[in-house]
């Protein structure tokens, strides 16, 4: 028993040695073999593009980066948040363009820690995944994108 169990744990180790996986640093996402396995490509923005989660959740933000998928964006938590906060759209914006009501799907958030910055402590990380869009909400997202990318 101990011996198929050694046998099985040498396997294992052999197998995490033998895989290339890397950290993506551009966008923190992990890879295989060096290949993104995401679905569409992350482009960073200009500064002045911000997304916002609305009705009433005070979370607005500067944007880092964005694809057709989704987004990802910091924002400052409030010290005291609402009790019951609705989050159910996601505006995007910026000085030559705007987005309303996207639907969308959290998929993390989770606080910013920089060693070199003085970053406030509240400062917060969200991923975002865009739900079923409708043709014309795509086709400004891509305007917006296009306007706005770096």
């Amino acid at each position: 028993m101990v011996k198929a169990a050694e046998s099985q744990t040498h396997h294992f180790l052999t197998l995490m040695a033998g895989m290339s996986g890397k950290i993506n640093m551009q966008t923190s996402k992990f890879t295989f073999f060096g290949k993104d396995r995401r679905k569409y490509k992350r482009i960073a923005l200009k500064q002045g593009a911000y997304a916002a989660i609305s009705p009433n959740s005070f979370k607005i933000g500067q944007i880092k980066n964005i694809s057709r998928g989704g987004l990802l964006f910091n924002y400052l938590a409030p010290e005291h948040p609402p009790q019951a906060q609705v989050e159910n759209h996601l505006f995007l914006s910026s000085s030559n363009a705007y987005v309303s009501k996207l639907p969308f799907k959290s998929i993390n958030d989770r606080p910013v820690h920089s060693c070199e910055t003085n970053e406030n402590p509240s400062m917060r990380e969200r991923s975002i995944e865009f739900g079923k869009l409708t043709l014309l909400q795509m086709i400004i997202l891509n305007k917006y994108i296009v306007i706005n990318r770096l």
